[in-house]
């Protein structure tokens, strides 16, 4: 369903661990490294390895809310906000969809993670991605059975229990 939704194949081979991310690196299997909300350098168990890992990549992009050890070695830096400056969901451990609302606007040229990999895919893709959090909500309704019956406008306050056909 995912593959017809997003017209293009899902690889059936899970992808690597960070581990072996970082080995490739170090072997020249990988030129790009794209680094999202994460900070090798400062949160992997042998940090070593994830700053040679980095210097050996030809391009780092870090897309990130805060200037991390690992943004330093970025070749280009994409701001992220935190979640308090954007609306949208989150599903906890008790299978809740809750519903979360902006504190306020993002600053300087910040922008949600889910924004960002938009706009990257709208650069790269036919297909136009959601543009706001309740498409986003939309399209996973539609995909994922659990999540049908949420609706983003109707999430309130306590938000809404999934059923068990994730």
């Amino acid at each position: 369903r995912f593959e017809k939704a997003w017209r293009t194949p899902i690889p059936s081979a899970a992808g690597l661990a960070t581990d072996g991310i970082l080995q490739a690196c170090l072997q020249g299997e990988v030129q790009m490294l794209y680094v999202a909300g994460a900070d090798p350098v400062r949160e992997h168990y042998e940090p070593s390895l994830a700053e040679r890992a980095l210097r050996a990549c030809e391009f780092v992009i870090v897309q990130e809310v805060r200037m991390t050890e690992t943004a330093r070695y970025a070749d280009l830096l994409l701001p992220a906000c935190p979640f308090t400056e954007y609306e949208g969901t989150f599903t906890n451990w008790e299978r809740r969809v809750q519903r979360f609302w902006q504190a306020h606007p993002p600053q300087g040229e910040a922008k949600p993670d889910w924004q960002v990999f938009a706009e990257l895919w709208l650069r790269t893709q036919r297909q136009t991605p959601p543009f706001n959090a309740g498409e986003v909500m939309r399209e996973i309704a539609a995909l994922v059975p659990a999540f049908a019956p949420c609706r983003y406008d109707t999430l309130g306050e306590y938000g809404a229990r999934l059923g068990n056909a994730l």
